[in-house]
């Protein structure tokens, strides 16, 4: 429960003296022998309870939502001041004696009985708070969510309510997944203590803001929200900039015609091709004539990487700050820099013998070290090394079973080079547990088995991949593309991009994926396979939706590492 609580024997000795203070015979127990027994905490708790009021950051609100023993202090100094005058204002002192001796079932019985008295609305409005709030906290320790979410958010709409409500109003919602008060809540804690953010998973506000919203009303309350992180300079991932937050806000307010909002939230957007998306998307014309300096691709990378150099910085104990940064290289076309920091983590690991030792995430992002240094090796052409890499990666397991990701890694890179023997033996190789797939990564596995089945000439494998893909071409369609043209099947590939680029939901992803990006080091199947897809895209049909919704540019830095 905290700090704030002594022992066992001394709580329960704490709270008759509180029972004590209540029929008015407390102040003689309370500088006696307690006084002497009790530890120094607890004691200086009751004489601020018997005389004069503490200060409100010593007994107001709990400041976090987790920290059941402020919140048990803040109803205590709320319960014990005056004379309890009958059951029902005993019974409040009973489930604080309950809380105190670590009965938290028996005492959360009681407090929703209190909480849904006829009697309760009589009480004093901080006693009314108080009581919410604990019996909230509670409830969501004792995990009856729905209850705990609907009494938090009656808390949170006192005039009493401070940051705890609120944190304990969003726990709520995401439990019960209330996606509007989720959002509701995400905006107050922005907007009132945008320094309580930091305690919120980033991942599900991630969800929050990237979940399609059902209605109008949904969109606007994202779109506040939005407005709210932004406002609060939110940087959730180790100190770095939310990036697909910020477009989808950009987006928002392009479409609400307010391009100076726009123009000042693409200043904290330093991903390169986020900002290429923005630059080749025809609704973004007049946005990027408003401050074109604002989508220099170069410049971006640069502020990128000191962003990241930073984050590595100030997360010292982070591995996943150190992995974000190998990504950045990637994307950027540094693969010597990506050498440099990979070698380094695992000379690092190596030889202190255990990664915990010096990353609180190791064992969960290791794997993304080797990952990213093979994609390096592999862009740099030093195709033995890397395969090796890979291969290591595709063994080690993940929750008693291999990494989905790494077995795929591995045969894409073996059919990159016309090895499709090798692949096959691969994928076989895939875990085929019902869960061990994600939807997307049954994707994948799919688009892996079209280029077996192609490079091996099985005409119904073939058929039997692609018909997955078409079923599922709303899950991604990007993926069907792919495999309908290394089938040979370029009409329909064409017409799979066009429906894309027609979409405005997923027309800025299609005209990223054809911008004419710069090459690294790579074996003779891609670029063969890279020289048909050019040629492919010349097509007039092509062309024409191409020109409609965008513009196809020449790009300095890589589309990405194999």
């Amino acid at each position: 429960m905290g700090t704030f609580l002594a022992t066992r024997l001394d709580w329960a000795v704490v709270m008759m003296a509180v029972r004590e203070m209540i029929f008015g015979r407390a102040l003689q127990i309370l500088r006696g022998t307690i006084l002497r027994s009790l530890g120094l905490g607890v004691a200086v708790l009751l004489v601020s309870c018997a005389s004069a009021p503490a200060p409100d950051d010593q007994f107001g609100p709990p400041q976090s939502s987790v920290d059941l023993a402020q919140a048990t202090r803040y109803a205590l100094r709320a319960f014990a001041t005056g004379e309890a005058k009958d059951d029902y204002s005993r019974d409040w002192i009973a489930a604080l004696q309950m809380l105190a001796l670590d009965s938290h079932p028996k005492a959360y019985r009681l407090l929703v009985e209190l909480t849904s008295s006829d009697r309760f609305t009589a009480l004093a409005p901080d006693r009314q708070h108080a009581g919410l709030l604990l019996t909230g906290l509670i409830g969501l320790e004792q995990r009856d969510n729905s209850y705990a979410h609907h009494i938090l958010v009656r808390a949170s709409e006192m005039p009493e309510a401070g940051v705890a409500d609120w944190e304990g109003r969003y726990t709520g919602a995401s439990r019960v997944a209330d996606i509007p008060d989720g959002m509701i809540s995400v905006t107050a804690l922005a907007r009132r203590w945008p320094g309580a953010l930091g305690a919120l998973r980033a991942d599900i506000v991630r969800n929050l803001v990237l979940r399609t919203p059902d209605d109008e009303a949904q969109k606007d309350a994202r779109f506040t929200m939005l407005n709210a992180l932004f406002d609060a300079s939110w940087t959730p991932f180790a100190g770095t900039q939310p990036q697909p937050e910020w477009l989808l806000l950009v987006d928002e307010c392009v479409a609400r015609n307010d391009l100076a909002r726009a123009a000042q939230v693409v200043m904290r957007i330093d991903d390169p091709h986020t900002l290429l998306g923005l630059r080749v998307d025809r609704r973004d014309d007049a946005l990027v004539r408003l401050n074109p300096a604002s989508f220099d691709l170069a410049a971006a990378g640069g502020r990128q990487v000191a962003e990241y150099l930073r984050s590595v910085e100030d997360y010292p104990r982070s591995l996943d700050a150190v992995v974000q940064l190998t990504y950045v290289y990637l994307w950027l076309g540094r693969y010597s820099d990506v050498m440099t920091v990979t070698n380094a983590v695992i000379e690092r690991v190596t030889l202190s013998g255990d990664v915990k030792k010096i990353y609180d995430d190791g064992p969960e992002r290791l794997q993304w070290i080797y990952d990213n240094r093979a994609r390096a090796l592999a862009a740099l052409g030093q195709d033995e090394e890397a395969e090796a890499e890979l291969r290591a990666a595709a063994e080690r397991l993940e929750n008693g079973e291999k990494n989905v990701s790494n077995v795929l890694n591995l045969a894409n890179f073996l059919l990159n080079r016309d090895r499709p023997e090798e692949a096959r033996s691969v994928v076989s190789e895939l875990p085929n547990g019902p869960h061990s797939l994600s939807p997307y990564g049954k994707l994948v596995q799919q688009e892996v088995l079209v280029r077996l089945a192609v490079m091996l000439k099985d005409a119904q494998a073939t058929e039997q991949a692609l018909n997955y893909l078409k079923e599922h071409e709303q899950d991604g369609p990007q993926v069907l593309q792919s495999s309908l043209f290394r089938a040979g099947r370029t009409d329909e590939a064409a017409a799979v991009l066009i429906r894309r680029l027609e979409d405005p939901s997923r027309r800025r992803e299609a005209l990223l994926e054809i911008q004419d990006y710069a090459s690294h080091a790579e074996p003779a199947p891609v670029r063969e396979h890279d020289r048909r897809y050019n040629l492919w895209l010349q097509r007039p049909d092509i062309q024409a939706e191409i020109a409609k919704v965008g513009r196809r540019e020449k790009v300095a830095f890589p589309e990405g590492p194999e």
